[in-house]
C-alpha cells in the first residue's frame, strides 16, 4: 500500500506475527496512514476484534508514537487473532469494507478479461474471488486518455 499523509485514522496492514517476550501478540508491518500510540484502541477490519496498543517496538527501541512509513511491531494488550494480511485501524475510525468497488487495475491474465466472469484479485497478502461487473474505460499509456473497451487485454490499465 502506498504511504499517505498522517490522518486521524490509523491504517496498518499486518505483514507478520512476532513473539515478544514469549507472547504472540506482536504484529509487524508499516503504518500506511495515521499515527499509532500506546493506549490507542485498534480494530481488525475483517473480524471486528479490538485491543489496545501496549508497545510500539522498533529495532532502535520503543517509540511513544509512529507515523506513516514507519516499520514497527505493535504489541497488543491481548491476542485478537490478527494474522498476516489483516488490516488494523483505529477503533474510532475503522477502515470500511465493501462487496462492491471501483478499481484501477493492470490486467495480467493470459486470456481477455470479460464482464460477468469471476476472477481472483490480489491486494497486499490477500486474494479473493471477484466478479467483473463493468469496464468503465482503458487508460492510454501514451496520452492518459480514457478509451472505451469491451474486454481487458494483457498489460492494459483499466478502470472497472
Amino acid at each position: 500500500m502506498p504511504v499517505r499523509p498522517a490522518s486521524e485514522r490509523l491504517v496498518f496492514p499486518v505483514q507478520g506475527l512476532v513473539e515478544i517476550d514469549g507472547c504472540p501478540r506482536g504484529l509487524s508491518g508499516h503504518i500506511v496512514e495515521g499515527t499509532a500510540r500506546p493506549g490507542d484502541e485498534i480494530r481488525v477490519t475483517g473480524s471486528g476484534s479490538k485491543a489496545r496498543i501496549a508497545r510500539i517496538v522498533t529495532m532502535g527501541g520503543d517509540l511513544t508514537q509512529a507515523g506513516p512509513g514507519t516499520p514497527v511491531v505493535l504489541e497488543l494488550d491481548t491476542d485478537i487473532g490478527a494474522d498476516r494480511g489483516d488490516v488494523l485501524s483505529s477503533a474510532r475510525r475503522p477502515v470500511e469494507s465493501t462487496d462492491q468497488f471501483e478499481a484501477g487495475v493492470v490486467w495480467i491474465g493470459k486470456n481477455a478479461g470479460l464482464t460477468g466472469r469471476t476472477y481472483e484479485i490480489r491486494l497486499a497478502h490477500q486474494e479473493a474471488p471477484v466478479t467483473l461487473t463493468s469496464i468503465k474505460y482503458r487508460i492510454n499509456p501514451l496520452t492518459s486518455a480514457h478509451e472505451a473497451c469491451r474486454q481487458l487485454e494483457k498489460g492494459e490499465v483499466v478502470v472497472c
